[in-house]
């Protein structure tokens, strides 16, 4: 579920700024990693956008699984934030 909804909305404003697409992509982490800002949930974000984010990866970044609620809210909290702004 939040993976749609990134994708539905961070993402799609990264892909509609003009030229994104055909940057390399270091760059394109680097403008998203400054547009989303720094932290496990951004990390995990990150990892998302490059669909490398498994179920074991996840375990290895956060290990304590009531953890796991507290983060799926801020990444939640993130997609929210970014649904309601534009790309600029």
């Amino acid at each position: 579920m939040i993976e749609r909804r990134y994708n539905g909305s961070v993402m799609q404003q990264m892909r509609n700024n003009p030229g994104f697409s055909e940057l390399p992509p270091r760059q394109q982490s680097r403008l998203y990693a400054d547009r989303i800002g720094r932290g496990v949930v951004q990390d995990l974000l990150q990892l998302m956008r490059q669909g490398k984010l498994e179920i074991e990866l996840l375990r290895k970044i956060v290990h304590d699984p009531y953890q796991v609620d507290a983060i799926i809210a801020q990444i939640d909290e993130v997609v929210d934030h970014f649904s309601q702004q534009s790309f600029q």
